[in-house]
């Protein structure tokens, strides 16, 4: 794994700490779980840091939920990209049952729960396998962006303060 992170760490060195915040939240994966620690710890105001990732982290969110589907379709014909995005439907699908029998609140709080897996693309996905219309997927899938969000800037800020103490 820090053979992944390395390149990472290294390539956000070079950039502004705004830029930096923005593109790691945007990234699936790390999304703003890992955006607003590294934002915190590059010495931004935590408010800031909060905003810029929450921006990050739901940019790609409507371009998944409109353009997936149709992706879905194309990518079966390509020997690459048709694995990797069954592989990423089937992690999908196994937590799909919390979502359909909850379903607005049961996505907001699937993204909202700032565990590796559960965040704005994983839950975008879902919406698109789920076929949630879109503008109660966005909705959902930013309530739960927001939850998450609130909750990494709080243990952030305590996290520094924690240090600062010591």
């Amino acid at each position: 794994m820090t053979e992944l992170i390395s390149p990472l760490v290294e390539a956000l060195k070079s950039i502004s700490p705004v830029w930096a915040v923005l593109v790691v939240s945007a990234l699936p994966l790390i999304e703003l779980r890992g955006a607003i620690p590294i934002g915190v710890a590059m010495g931004l105001p935590t408010l800031e840091v909060f905003l810029l990732a929450m921006l990050g982290n739901l940019a790609p969110v409507p371009f998944i939920l409109l353009l997936l589907g149709p992706l879905r379709r194309w990518a079966n014909h390509w020997p690459l990209i048709g694995p990797i995005l069954r592989w990423a439907e089937e992690r999908a699908m196994r937590r799909k049952a919390e979502v359909e029998r909850y379903g607005f609140w049961g996505l907001a709080i699937f993204v909202g729960v700032p565990l590796p897996g559960t965040g704005a693309w994983t839950g975008a996905l879902i919406a698109v396998l789920l076929e949630i219309p879109f503008w109660i997927a966005l909705l959902s899938i930013t309530l739960g962006v927001l939850i998450a969000g609130v909750a990494i800037a709080l243990l952030s800020a305590l996290g520094l303060k924690a240090f600062q103490f010591l």
